[in-house]
């Protein structure tokens, strides 16, 4: 018997590539995460509205869907890149904008009470940062260092990529495991596929006794009867 736990692996880690619900649930939260500030849209909108940035600590009137998201964020967070644009939907005291850091550890400690509104966009213009004369000129001078982008239209980025995917959110989840030396012959294109599948079982330790495969299946490539024999 093989584990499920294997059998969910992606098949350069030596699985069959069948994502588990909880993988699925880890993707679908990054990319809900990655939509809100990236894809504007009615439920981007509103998720900002609601609930400011998915590193705000949630409430607990919260909904198991943003409890879901906030912890999927929390494990993510190193991924995320922020990019400052002009409309970009960035928390000013939550999200880690400076510097892969938040504004309060940016700046270590001084107070935040001049900056009433949420969102980092309301205190841009025309590519220029705007403060209010309450505003301490330290303050000033540490949010005025970073750079406005007006070029890009993604604010932000998963691992450097502008354009991720879904796909690249599970392989993300499967990342610190070891690829597998035998992946690329097993799955080959022009394999039939009942000898992959049944080579990934032998090699997997599916089966007690691999050499009974042999006699049963003298069609099965040669090295694919290699790996399987361990010849």
């Amino acid at each position: 018997m093989v584990s499920w736990d294997t059998v969910f692996k992606p098949k350069q880690k030596g699985g069959l590539g069948i994502p588990s619900l909880s993988a699925l649930n880890f993707a679908f939260n990054c990319s809900v995460i990655y939509r809100m500030y990236n894809c504007p849209s009615p439920l981007s909108s509103w998720l900002t509205a609601h609930y400011v940035s998915p590193w705000l600590p949630h409430s607990p009137k919260a909904s198991k869907f943003w409890i879901s998201v906030c912890k999927t964020a929390a494990i993510v967070k190193s991924n995320f890149k922020l990019v400052i644009t002009p409309n970009a939907p960035i928390s000013l005291h939550w999200d880690h904008w400076c510097n892969n850091s938040t504004l309060v550890d940016f700046v270590g400690g001084v107070p935040l009470d001049c900056f009433s509104y949420p969102l980092l966009k309301n205190y841009l213009s025309n590519l220029n940062w705007v403060f209010t004369d309450d505003t301490p000129m330290n303050l000033k001078t540490a949010v005025s260092s970073f750079h406005i982008h007006d070029t890009s239209s993604y604010c932000l980025f998963w691992k450097d990529c502008a354009k991720a995917k879904f796909r690249n959110f599970l392989e993300d989840l499967f990342s610190h495991l070891p690829d597998c030396s035998w992946n690329k012959l097993v799955w080959r294109k022009n394999n039939i596929l009942k000898h992959s599948f049944y080579v990934w079982l032998c090699s997997s330790g599916g089966v007690e006794n691999p050499g009974c495969f042999k006699a049963k299946n003298n069609s099965c490539p040669g090295d694919l009867l290699s790996l399987l024999l361990g010849t």
